[in-house]
């Protein structure tokens, strides 16, 4: 069986919201990249999946507030 290292610089802390919808679209696909890279079967590569879904949850509610304020007007 073949090692593989990867080498990942990626500070993870879902407590804090990002600063702008652009941001947080970025930090899926950072979380998503890192999966792959890790290896998305690994512990580490959850790990980034499963940070990656609720960043994406996160973006689906704030996505439907927004409706749901645009449609009031």
């Amino acid at each position: 069986m073949a090692e593989k290292t990867i080498a990942l610089n990626l500070k993870v802390n879902p407590g804090n919201a990002p600063e702008s919808i652009g941001s947080l679209k970025q930090s899926i696909k950072d979380l998503k990249n890192a999966a792959v890279q890790a290896g998305e079967n690994s512990p580490i590569g959850q790990k980034f999946l499963k940070e990656a879904a609720e960043a994406q949850d996160r973006l689906g509610r704030s996505e439907e507030h927004t409706s749901e304020l645009q449609s009031r007007f």
